[in-house]
Formats: C-alpha cells, structure tokens, sequence
C-alpha cells in the first residue's frame, strides 16, 4: 500500500505552508534522508527530507502550492515492485491555493490571504481605476503576505495604546566610544546597547516579560526579545533568550549572528519563535520616530528611532542634547497604563545611566 508523504509541521505554531519546490519526480528512487522538497513558512524556506526509502509514486499537491494545511497527503511513496491502484487520483493540491494554470476548488482554497473584495455595487474595482497608468503587479505572497496576515489581524484584533518618550543618550554613547577604544575592544551598536538596557528593564516591570495567551497572560521569568532585521521582501524577529544574563558582548555576538542567518536564510524557527517584546530600530534610516505594530502573542514593541540635538533643560540653562525617540505600543490586554509607563521609565534610566548596562 502506498504511504502517505505528509505536509510536515516545521515548527511548533506551524499551521500551513507553500510548497515551493520539489526535489523529486514522479517515478524517481529516493533514499531516506533525501531532500524531497521546500517547504515556505511564515518566516523561512525550509528543506524537507525523506524519512523512508522508496519510489516517488505520485505528487499530489504540486509546487508552488500556498496554504497547504499540515498533514495534508503532499505524495505517495511506493516500495520497490508496488504500483499505484488504478483508482489513485492524479496531482491535484488537496488543500491551499493551486499553483498558476489550474483551477482552484473554492471549498478547498486555504491560503494565507483571501481574493479582493468584490466591489460594492456600482464601484469599480481597485485596480480598473489605475488601468490607464502604467504598472505592474506584485503578488503578495509567501512571506510577504503572511506578514500581512499577522499585521491586519494584531492591528484589528489587538487593543493597544503607545506610549512615547525621548531619552537622553550622551552618556551612553561616550560609553560605546569608551567600549570601542577599551583594552578589549569591541564594536557595539545601539540596538546592542538597547537590547541591553531593555532586558535589564524588563526584570524591573516583570509585565514586560509577559504575553497574551488567548485566555490568559503568561509571564516569562526571562527576558526574551524579538529584534526585528529586515530582509529581501520582508523581516525577521530573531529572539535573544534569557538577554538579561548576557553580557553586551555576547548580545552584539548572537545579534550579529541571528542577522546574518536571517539575511542569508539560514535561520531556523527556534531561533524566531517566542519572545515578549520586540525592539525595532529605524533610527539608522533617519526615522525621527515612529509607532510600531504589536506582534501577538507578545505584549509589547519597542519603536526606536533616529538620534537628534534637542535642547534641554538643565538647572536654570539650556543646553544642547543627542536625544532619541521612543515609542512603545503596547497588548493592553497583557499591560495597564501604569505598567507600561513603568517598562519604558526603566527602559530610559537605563539609556540614561548607561554605567548599569556593565553590572
């Protein structure tokens, strides 16, 4: 009897994928531990290996498949000398969206983002009143539009509010000179030093460390954060685990490492699930400042942006400051306003005090 190659789950929150590619043909000899095929996530493309030896029998979902529900039969693997029934039903995706040219079941269509709307009677479509301009489409797809998935629904499922400071970093850049030009020299950035200064202040507000878990808040006893890095089409959220135990060193390590296996592709689930809060950083584009867009199930995301010269107060005088911006949009579900205003004041003293950030 054929076995059943399923939709494997690639990651525990793993619900349904796009088949990006196959690696085998029909009627091809596979071994176990052959790559059978790509499989797309919600954050990467990741290889699927056979488990058993075989004979590629039939393809049923055909590459280029979205929405492919885990453990939906993808193929079937024949043993030597077996042959398929008569009766076996040829290629056809038995759930998600079908590959360009064939035609979908709509009782079957899964994908990650639904078809336009249709208009309201009497409106014409979107993309009719642009007919005249010249453009182009781009399809939103694979990781693109899973992240716009997850965006419409956090930001229309997710009640939350933003708070907003500016913290005063004169300080804590002298200390990253300092660093550079130290005994032991080494090249923080300032998300590095932000990590830092945030994971500390997470110990302080413990609902920092805390999610929204459907029907309840589970609060970490670690601080866990996402740190987001854009990529072609997109942008990862690498987690650095139990930050408040790390050194700036070994943050600036494992942060340089997660980006690099994000851009290149390597990253693996582990290493960008979890995490309850996310710090965001556009200040290197020039961004003055900006509110950032929650990430369920975390509580909280931390928008940084740009460094400026702000006059400030200082006694009875004016003098001149490097400021940046902070704004921390917050699950309100997960976090009250008192709360929240608690994580960032300690987010900002640590900024302030950047001596703490050593200890």
């Amino acid at each position: 009897m054929p076995t059943e190659i399923l939709m494997p789950a690639l990651s525990p929150t793993m619900e349904d994928g796009t088949l990006s590619r196959w690696h085998v043909a029909e009627g091809q000899h596979v071994a176990a531990g052959d790559l059978l095929a790509e499989i797309e996530t919600e954050k990467a493309t990741m290889e699927f290996e056979a488990v058993d030896a075989g004979i590629m029998g039939r393809i049923l979902v055909p590459e280029g498949t979205r929405g492919v529900k885990v453990n939906t039969p993808i193929g079937l693997l024949l043993a030597e000398g077996e042959h398929l029934p008569e009766t076996q039903p040829s290629a056809a995706p038995a759930s998600g969206t079908p590959a360009r040219g064939q035609s979908p079941n709509p009782t079957e269509i899964t994908g990650p983002l639904p078809p336009p709307a249709a208009p309201a009677s009497g409106e014409p479509r979107i993309d009719a009143l642009y007919a005249d301009r010249p453009h182009r489409e781009i399809p939103v797809e694979g990781m693109r539009g899973i992240i716009a998935r997850r965006l419409s629904t956090a930001q229309g499922s997710v009640p939350h509010f933003t708070l907003r400071r500016r913290a005063r970093i004169d300080d804590l850049l002298k200390l990253r000179r300092d660093i550079a030009a130290g005994p032991a020299p080494l090249a923080v950035s300032l998300t590095d030093l932000i990590v830092r200064a945030v994971a500390l202040a997470m110990q302080r507000a413990p609902r920092g460390r805390s999610l929204w878990a459907g029907d309840r808040i589970l609060e970490l006893d670690a601080s866990d954060i996402s740190v987001a890095v854009a990529v072609e089409n997109g942008l990862f959220t690498p987690v650095i685990r139990d930050a408040e135990t790390k050194s700036l060193r070994a943050i600036s390590d494992e942060l340089r490492s997660l980006t690099d296996a994000a851009r290149n592709g390597s990253l693996q689930p582990p290493q960008y699930q979890g995490g309850t809060l996310t710090i965001s950083n556009l200040g290197m584009f020039g961004v003055d400042s900006f509110d950032a867009v929650v990430n369920p199930p975390q509580g909280a995301i931390l928008a940084v942006g740009a460094a400026r010269t702000d006059p400030v107060f200082v006694g009875q005088g004016v003098e001149a400051a490097t400021t940046i911006a902070l704004s921390l949009t917050i699950d309100h579900r997960v976090m009250d306003g008192v709360e929240a205003a608690s994580l960032l004041g300690a987010i900002v003293a640590g900024l302030e005090a950047p001596a703490t950030l050593l200890l």
